[in-house]
């Protein structure tokens, strides 16, 4: 017995198919590096804009603490005009020099002397190129402590005391 081999039967494919078939596949692949690639370059310039946001956050946050250390520093050292003189403008018209250092000095005759200021919460906001900052501080005394809440805004491209409060929401620029 002799074993007998039939040919394979092999499935033909009209030209006119399999040239469809491979374009349409081909769009596929285009269609989809398409969208990867427009997906992709989304990305990236979400990316972006959030790590520049994010370095400006940090700038205006840094910016407004620095100017907040410079002006609690200089209370600490009693430097009352040096600490007056880095105010806003605003403030300065709000309260007259003899009335910011009748302030302190209560201040330091009812508790002591300052002996630091320690800052606890922040918020910074630019709006419209101006950028304001609410800080949360903690005035450490020889006898005691007393929370305020410091505004700062940025005038000239620096960061300035514009007012602050006492826990009681008095303000300390108002009379």
């Amino acid at each position: 017995m002799q074993l007998q081999f039939l040919p394979k039967k092999t499935e033909t494919h009209s030209p006119i198919t399999s040239s469809a078939a491979r374009q349409g596949r081909l769009r596929w692949i285009k269609r989809k590096a398409l969208y990867i690639g427009l997906a992709g370059t989304a990305f990236l310039v979400v990316l972006g804009w959030l790590v520049s946001k994010a370095t400006m956050f940090k700038s205006d946050v840094e910016q407004a603490m620095t100017a907040l250390n410079i002006y609690t520093d200089t209370l600490i050292q009693m430097d009352y005009s040096s600490a007056y003189q880095i105010t806003s403008p605003k403030f300065r018209s709000a309260i007259s020099y003899p009335d910011f250092v009748a302030y302190q000095s209560k201040l330091t005759t009812s508790l002591g002397m300052l002996k630091s200021a320690k800052q606890s919460n922040w918020d910074v906001d630019s709006i419209n190129s101006a950028t304001l900052a609410t800080i949360d501080v903690n005035l450490q005394f020889e006898n005691g402590n007393i929370p305020l809440q410091f505004i700062l805004h940025k005038e000239e491209g620096i960061g300035r005391v514009f007012s602050y409060k006492e826990p009681n929401g008095i303000d300390v620029t108002k009379n």
